[in-house]
């Protein structure tokens, strides 16, 4: 919207009232005088140009003019958030080849670990919109998918751009916190919380998980860890060859990682409880929004300081040009 910043300066405009009111001409006394013999014909001449010729409304209007730069006119926009105390969340999930069978039971049949996971992983994106979110996708090695970020459109465009496989078969679970952690220590200490997902045990990598763990704690990074159990529904028999080699879900270590960082774990076995999982997790790390906004301002003083000069300017050349003629 459009407003003065200094709106008092409009008493200014009274001034020149105030001055024809209560201030009178003062007189003048010719002790001595030279006699010119065309006085009378100069008197008339000077008379008729001062009556004919607006320069009291000219020097209102350019005073007028002034006093409204004085006040300062400027186009004020809406609020905008300058910052908020929010949590910085990442989001490590497993895209190893486990999580491509088909056994999450949903209304019209089963669907992959992944869709599940993919779907209420968005849901859960869009709750935390306050969230500063990354992702990370794990399988024989951790990849950052996603940088920490407000802009939750594109953070859900990757979690949908991602796919089984991608990053091996096996489950590098340690080394997935480990760059989790890392992306996580330029950020306030207050607030840094770790989601982790995975349906295997920890089977590659470098870093062992519970040493991860440790390196979390002193960071104040809490770990949430879900853990995916659905019950084997093998469809095919690429899948009962899968479930034959596969390990069952490690949920002794997930509940010692979660623990040692103050986190918690919890076990899915499908959609609908992984849907639970997260409303819990946003229950859990509720923090008190602290926001200071930011209100953007043009200001346009300038144009009526510019148009009384300019007014000025002609006023003077034209004077110069009367005198010439």
């Amino acid at each position: 919207m459009y407003e003065f910043s200094q709106p008092w300066a409009f008493v200014f405009c009274l001034i020149p009232l105030v001055v024809y009111k209560f201030f009178k001409v003062a007189e003048v006394k010719f002790q001595t005088a030279l006699r010119v013999p065309f006085f009378e014909k100069m008197l008339a001449q000077d008379a008729s140009q001062l009556s004919s010729a607006p320069w009291l409304w000219h020097l209102i209007g350019i005073w007028l003019l002034l006093v409204t730069a004085l006040a300062g006119p400027r186009w004020v926009g809406e609020a905008l958030p300058l910052e908020y105390a929010t949590h910085n969340v990442m989001l490590v999930l497993d895209i190893s080849g486990s999580m491509a069978l088909e056994d999450v039971p949903t209304a019209h049949g089963y669907q992959s670990r992944w869709q599940a996971v993919s779907d209420t992983a968005i849901e859960f994106i869009k709750q935390r919109n306050q969230d500063k979110t990354g992702l990370i996708l794990f399988g024989e090695r951790p990849y950052l998918f996603a940088p920490l970020t407000l802009d939750q459109a594109t953070l859900r465009e990757r979690v949908l751009d991602a796919g089984v496989g991608m990053a091996g078969q096996a489950t590098a679970l340690g080394d997935a916190l480990g760059l989790a952690i890392k992306h996580l220590q330029d950020t306030p200490r207050k607030g840094r919380v770790i989601i982790l997902l995975t349906d295997g045990v920890a089977n590659a990598g470098v870093l062992a998980a519970e040493k991860a763990a440790e390196i979390a704690k002193k960071e104040n990074i809490k770990i949430y860890a879900i853990g995916l159990g659905p019950n084997a529904n093998a469809r095919s028999l690429s899948q009962v060859l899968w479930n034959a080699q596969q390990s069952d879900l490690d949920e002794k270590a997930l509940k010692a990682i979660s623990r040692a960082t103050g986190g918690q774990y919890f076990y899915a076995a499908d959609k609908t409880g992984l849907e639970k999982v997260y409303v819990a997790i946003d229950n859990l790390e509720q923090i008190k929004q602290v926001r200071r906004d930011l209100r953007p301002e043009q200001q346009y003083f300038y144009i009526p300081l510019l148009v009384a000069l300019i007014w000025i300017l002609i006023l003077f050349f034209l004077r110069i040009w009367r005198d010439g003629l």
